[in-house]
């Protein structure tokens, strides 16, 4: 028989005689066994095993007091063994019970590996066949990739596989050298010294040493040594390591039951992670769509075909009706040319209708002989009105989700309410044209409608028997309650939108696709808090707004620009020049008629505040608060600590920084037309001229205070976590390029005949630098995680203390009492809103000071943490300077350097062309005075 029990028995328990000889000699240290006693022998070695000693030593334990050292150290012996023994079960269970747990940790499926970014970057890097396996080497197309993918490898690989054989072989004649210079002196030094295989030749590792050194030079497959193919091997399953930690933290959090209906995340918050957006300004949209049914009603006074006892519009059988024309294209899914808009049209029927594009209404005369020139045969004749669709990600999904889709239908449905069914609109367009053209028969008469309504002018007789609804004008009131009415449902839809889109949304989740990237694309998903933010602020902010005015509005601005090249503004559109004549328009004194009423409509929205509501419970509505806030767009920053404080730090940024790229924007438009009227305005008054350039250079120097700021908040802060990380990727990649070409120096490194153990005194750097490739990539991933979790938890204990800090600062008195004879005769108050919006410009600075200092962890932890292994070496990781160190300083520069360039640029050329208008305005002046 091969007697194989009593083989492994031989095999395994032998050097436990070693173990039990080496207890019995501490246990006699502490006189637990005689000095003579026979397990204290080397000879009885092997003749007894580890119970015995324990057993020996346990007869001669007394538990007294003054044995306590004999008692701690038996039973430190007596636990040091028994862990030995529970880590050689745990060693037993993980290879025969649970051998797929390593699979798990430092392999991953080819699947996986196919979309793998690093594995791509080393394809693409060193060009080894059937080693990372990625797309790039099995030549099919990766992800987001177009073309035929060249074949593997490159023949730029072929030609670097080729240097790393020269370079090994080179190296391994230097080596052979080293080695049979070893030789002669192994020889020299027995002669003399008589001792075989001289004095420096005792250690049993010297051999060895200096056969792995051979042996790792020997170049092998693809040009390449032992000592390179472990370096990318460590490469490949450090990589693999960190892939399977980030999937597995990732699948924890998406297991937690807050994720039970998707959103996961790396932040692992479910409603914290989309900012609250102000409402927008309702008035935009109630104003367009009263010129609206101004225009109808004026349209219907004048048409002589119709009973104007019936079918006054909105009446679906007037010939002014909404419609949705566009040009049909052969490639659009819907190739209707006009489409009937009625109060049952839906959202979605006008998504399909205008393949996901805006929804235009044009409020028209569809009529395919008389108007075959206009799109879908319908005539503009009451303007048209744009819903910008500016998300197409949760389309039809709004009601559930909220966020962009939601606003998107809220103002679809606005427009269709504002149009059909909400009487106040009608109310107003019937009694303000009716009077305006005094058109009253037996059966019309403006007293005959919106009785009931106590914002018009009323219909009961006064003093006299003159009726309010006869003599008196429309007031401010009848606007601002319509204002009103919908800047509550805007508010309250914007709250419900973003509370839905928090809870529900599944736009900010980190989605499978990358994941598939490994541990390289850990970085990606942070990006998204800026783009879902920004697309929401987008969607709220985008308003219903005129797209064309009214027909005859728009050729009255077109004759007038025309005949009088310096008006401006709301006087565009009065149908007479400045010299009293009338504009030619069609339709003569009708369209003249239609055109004073329409015109006296937008004055009546425009002759004085139109929105006399504040929508910012921060600015209470006096001119330097609301001026700052046009300027620099502070609601992000003041949300920061209102309606924003709970939500995640990255969407509070990109939220500030949003508003603040939005106004700088306004600010820009408003210089270029400031300065266009500056010439103008010279020509005919030297103080209105002065001013307009004056506010034109205030707009364009504030602009980019705004949009230097916004530019480092809304694009670069939630950047800097995928730019740390892929540089950190970098960084391994080039420590990885930097061990391929010492690997084989590190392998000289082992030709030493003193030193202990196999690395000697000069290769042990090496093991712990290939050990740093192989956990590198994992520390990254750590260090991501903590960069996130300690910015998160900073920003919310600043928030919390923040008043504290600013109340010491400068002191405060919440009840002051102004007593004039007190010796100091000095008090303070709470907080100013200039104080406010300094304190939070302070803020704001802070928290994205912590951002950048917390996402350098991402390369600090793999930088320093080597040093807990007692490890000083380092690597092109350690002496990268930080890769975003200046990213903000550029991004700022730029700013403040080219953008006032380019700003100056478009002032200036609107400013010449301003002036040149004026000259001709002074020549004409001159003229008209000889």
């Amino acid at each position: 028989m091969p007697e194989i029990f009593p083989r492994l028995r031989g095999l395994f328990a032998s050097g436990f005689g070693y173990f039990a000889f080496l207890m019995a000699q501490i246990y006699g240290m502490v006189r637990l066994l005689p000095f003579n006693h026979p397990y204290l022998n080397p000879q009885n070695i092997g003749r007894f095993g580890i119970r015995h000693v324990i057993a020996e030593a346990a007869n001669h334990l007394e538990l007294k007091k003054e044995n306590t050292d004999q008692i701690v150290i038996f039973a430190a012996l007596l636990l040091g063994v028994s862990l030995l023994f529970l880590q050689l079960l745990f060693m037993a269970y993980s290879l025969l019970i649970a051998p797929a747990m390593a699979t798990s940790v430092f392999v991953i499926p080819p699947a996986q590996a196919e979309k793998d970014i690093a594995f791509m970057l080393l394809d693409q890097v060193f060009g080894v066949p059937n080693f990372f396996n990625s797309c790039i080497a099995q030549a099919i197309l990766c992800p987001d990739q177009t073309g035929t993918p060249p074949a593997f490898p490159w023949p730029f690989h072929i030609a670097l596989h080729e240097m790393f054989r020269y370079y090994s072989t080179g190296l391994l004649l230097v080596g052979l050298l080293i080695f049979l210079y070893f030789v002669v002196v192994v020889i020299a030094e027995t002669a003399s010294t008589g001792t075989p295989f001289g004095q420096r030749f005792q250690n049993v590792w010297v051999p060895v040493r200096l056969v792995v050194a051979i042996g790792l030079l020997v170049p092998l497959n693809f040009g390449l040594n032992s000592s390179q193919f472990i370096t990318l091997a460590a490469a490949k399953y450090g990589s693999n390591f960190a892939t399977n930690g980030w999937l597995r933290f990732n699948e924890a959090i998406r297991l937690n039951p807050i994720f039970a209906s998707g959103g996961q995340n790396p932040t692992g918050e479910r409603d914290r992670l989309i900012a609250l957006p102000k409402a927008a300004d309702a008035s935009i949209m109630t104003e367009a769509m009263s010129i609206v049914h101004a225009c109808a009603v004026a349209y219907w006074l004048q048409d002589d075909d119709v009973s104007r006892t019936d079918r006054m519009p909105p009446d679906p059988s007037f010939k002014i009706r909404p419609y949705f024309v566009k040009t049909a294209l052969s490639w659009m899914n819907n190739t209707q040319e006009r489409l009937p808009v009625t109060s049952g049209t839906t959202y979605q029927d006008a998504l399909d209708f205008f393949n996901n594009g805006d929804i235009v209404f044009r409020f028209g005369i569809h009529d395919s002989t008389l108007y075959s020139d206009e799109k879908g045969d319908v005539d503009p004749t009451c303007g048209e009105i744009r819903v910008p669709i500016t998300d197409l990600s949760n389309i039809g999904n709004g009601a559930t989700i909220g966020g962009p889709d939601a606003m998107q239908k809220f103002y679809y449905d606005a427009v269709i309410r504002m149009w059909f069914t909400d009487t106040e609109f009608q109310d107003f367009a019937r009694r303000y044209v009716i009077k305006a053209m005094n058109y009253k028969t037996a059966t019309i008469d403006q007293c005959n409608y919106g009785c009931g309504n106590t914002n018009l002018p009323s219909c009961t007789a006064g003093v006299g028997g003159a009726r309010p609804c006869e003599t008196d004008d429309i007031t401010a009131k009848w606007k601002q309650n319509v204002i009103n009415n919908y800047q509550a449902d805007m508010v309250n839809e914007t709250r419900t939108a973003a509370n839905n889109y928090n809870t529900n949304g599944t736009d900010i989740e980190i989605t499978q696709d990358i994941l598939d990237r490994g541990w390289a694309g850990a970085g990606i998903w942070f990006n998204r808090l800026a783009r879902v933010n920004g697309a929401f602020m987008d969607s709220v902010q985008n308003t219903p707004v005129v797209e064309n005015y009214p027909k005859i509005m728009e050729d009255i601005r077109k004759e007038r620009r025309i005949h009088d090249p310096d008006i401006t503004g709301i006087n565009q559109f009065m149908p007479y020049l400045s010299n009293g004549e009338a504009v030619e328009i069609e339709d003569g004194s009708k369209g003249t008629a239609i055109g004073i009423v329409l015109n006296n409509v937008l004055l009546y929205w425009n002759k004085d505040v139109k929105n006399q509501a504040s929508n910012d419970g921060y600015f209470t509505g006096g001119m330097l608060e609301n001026a700052m806030n046009m300027i620099f767009g502070l609601d992000g920053l003041f949300d920061m600590r209102g309606d924003n404080a709970h939500i995640h730090p990255l969407a509070q940024l990109t939220a500030l920084g949003k508003g603040m790229v939005d106004s700088s924007i306004r600010n820009i438009a408003g210089s270029s037309l400031a300065a266009a009227f500056a010439g103008p305005a010279k020509a005919i008054d030297s103080v209105p001229g002065q001013l307009a350039d004056a506010a034109s250079d205030f707009l364009v120097g504030t602009a980019f205070i705004g949009l230097t700021a916004g530019l480092v908040l809304y694009y670069v802060v939630p950047f800097l976590p995928f730019v740390y990380f892929f540089f950190a990727v970098a960084s391994w990649i080039k420590t990885i390029f930097e061990a391929m070409v010492g690997a084989p120096l590190w392998a000289l490194a082992h030709l030493r005949l003193d030193g202990d153990g196999l690395p000697g005194d000069s290769a042990s750097n090496g093991y712990f630098l290939i050990f740093e490739i192989f956990v590198r990539p994992i520390l990254s991933v750590f260090g991501l995680i903590a960069a996130l979790v300690i910015f998160t938890a900073q920003v919310r204990v600043l928030h919390f203390i923040w008043g504290l800090v600013t109340d010491n600062l400068t002191g405060f008195d919440t009840n002051p009492i102004i007593d004039v004879n007190s010796d100091e005769g000095d008090f303070m108050f709470e907080r100013g809103i200039i104080d406010q919006f300094f304190f939070t410009v302070l803020y704001a600075i802070i928290v994205y000071l912590m951002a950048t200092a917390s996402f350098k962890l991402i390369d600090k932890i793999p930088d320093n943490i080597l040093r807990w292994m007692g490890a000083g070496v380092s690597s092109f990781g350690d002496i990268n300077q930080d890769p975003t160190e200046r990213l903000a300083s550029y991004a700022s520069l730029g700013g403040m350097t080219i953008g006032p360039q380019v700003a100056r640029g478009i002032q200036g050329a609107a400013k010449e062309s301003g002036m040149a208008l004026g000259g001709e305005i002074q020549k004409m002046a001159q003229t008209l005075r000889n």
